[in-house]
């Protein structure tokens, strides 16, 4: 179930749970919504209880594993609806940066795929109908139409370059997904402009998880170690194994972080001073906030440097191509004969 499902169903067993509806009876109205998705994961929950499997359990089938810690965790200690409306709002801010990274990455890709459309028309379907004219008249051609010209021999060249890794990426998803998921990873976290604003993000995500486990009663060690298992950032997991191991051990936070360069900052400020105050999960929450908020100031500046960008090498492109077709035509025009 994507994000906007599971938003759509947590708000409804949320709304349901509120109106002090038992937790069975909110699932069979959820399984009769008519979001086919969240009737479905109503109706799958629904036969796991039926047979016995525990609240956590079942949930973590369906949603995954911190989910369905966090419910088992708020049954046990009666804070339910909290963390049903924490992991609704959670969902409606993963789909939220979600679609800023996506209009921050498809607007660039759009633009180059078109320039590359209309360069290769040009190329294509204009210049084999100008070029046998022009030649005719024994005129000599201008550098940017000679160009173009040996660009139109070795097509099949530039067709490979271009299709050939496509055609490999597409072969590596059916055959070895795990390659695929390394290089998603590296993209990910080796991006040099995108990488820091996804890891603030993660970093976000994961300030809000862990205020989750703590508003519904789990210990602040066991966050961490439940939630090492599920950050999708690799390197941020170790780096919550490895506070969760220095807090087991005794150490002090303040010079843990210290001499952490990954978590010391806003996160680690967060932490030292929430535990020292007694409001751990207030300051996750502001930490959370605050690294949101820099890291969408960051991707919309992104955004800006990438859109003047685009459109000037679309600009180009067509320019160039422009001036290549129409400048063998002006030579022809003013030719002596």
């Amino acid at each position: 179930m994507d994000l906007r499902h599971q938003h759509n169903f947590f708000c409804q067993l949320d709304l349901l749970i509120k109106t002090g509806t038992p937790i069975s009876q909110a699932l069979e109205l959820v399984a009769d919504s008519p979001d086919p998705e969240s009737a479905e994961a109503g109706q799958k929950l629904l036969r796991r209880l039926e047979t016995g499997v525990p609240l956590s359990a079942s949930f973590g089938e369906v949603f995954g594993p911190v989910t369905g810690g966090l419910l088992g965790i708020a049954e046990r200690t009666g804070s339910l609806v909290q963390t049903l409306q924490g992991i609704a709002s959670r969902c409606s801010d993963q789909i939220r940066r979600q679609d800023e990274v996506r209009n921050a990455v498809v607007y660039p890709l759009g633009v180059l795929l078109l320039s590359m459309v209309v360069g290769a028309t040009i190329i294509v379907l204009l210049l084999p109908q100008l070029l046998p004219f022009v030649t005719s008249l024994g005129v000599p051609l201008p550098w940017p139409t000679r160009v173009l010209v040996v660009i139109n021999q070795w097509s099949w060249v530039w067709a490979n370059l271009l299709f050939l890794p496509l055609s490999a990426l597409a072969v590596m998803s059916r055959t070895h997904p795990e390659r695929l998921e390394s290089l998603k990873l590296w993209l990910r976290e080796s991006t040099p402009l995108l990488a820091p604003i996804l890891r603030q993000l993660d970093l976000a995500h994961a300030c809000q998880d862990l205020r989750l486990c703590i508003t519904a009663g789990l210990g602040f060690h066991e966050a961490l170690k439940l939630l090492s298992r599920t950050c999708p950032s690799p390197s941020l997991a170790r780096e919550f194994t490895s506070l969760s191991k220095a807090i087991f051990q005794g150490e002090e936070l303040e010079v843990y972080f210290q001499q952490n360069d990954e978590l010391k900052g806003m996160f680690g400020t967060a932490v030292v001073l929430g535990q020292e105050a007694g409001k751990l999960p207030e300051m996750l929450n502001c930490a959370a906030r605050i690294l949101q908020d820099n890291a969408e100031f960051q991707l919309r500046s992104l955004i800006t440097l990438i859109e003047p960008a685009a459109m000037a090498t679309v600009s180009l492109t067509v320019g160039f191509l422009a001036v290549a077709g129409l400048m063998p035509i002006y030579q022809v025009v003013t030719a002596p004969f």
